[in-house]
């Protein structure tokens, strides 16, 4: 059996690239942020917010309002997400930051692909090695 040539490698990730950036956006465009946020929503943005602006993780709300508030600690959610929007949270949501955070969200995913392709191809080359030994 032939090894597929490096250029259809390349055209089938192009291809894998392009059809999953076009999908991750018209989700991103179709999708309507409904404000004030849902409760989680608002719990991941409120943690991002005060990691930035308070060194605080919690997800006190009162501290939009009040910048002196002080605000205590809590680990109901986990770290990660949240950690991730502190790079775009500079103040109270808005849709600016809203359209930042959903494209940088679409660019993110859209890189895993590139990492399960060459997975999965290295992944399918070590299965074929192993069927064409036994």
């Amino acid at each position: 059996m032939r090894k597929p040539t490096s250029w259809v490698l390349l055209l089938a990730l192009g291809l894998t690239i392009i059809i999953g950036l076009y999908l991750r956006n018209e989700s991103g465009h179709g999708t309507t942020v409904i404000y004030p946020f849902s409760k989680d929503a608002r719990d991941y943005y409120m943690y991002a917010y005060n990691m930035r602006h308070k060194q605080t993780y919690s997800r006190d709300i009162i501290s939009l309002s009040d910048a002196k508030h002080p605000v205590s600690p809590d680990a109901l959610r986990s770290p990660g997400y949240p950690l991730f929007l502190s790079i775009f949270v500079d103040g109270p949501p808005d849709n600016r930051t809203i359209g930042i955070i959903v494209f940088a969200q679409m660019i993110l995913s859209t890189l895993t692909l590139v990492v399960a392709f060459y997975f999965y191809r290295g992944f399918f080359l070590l299965i074929g090695r192993f069927w064409r030994c036994s």
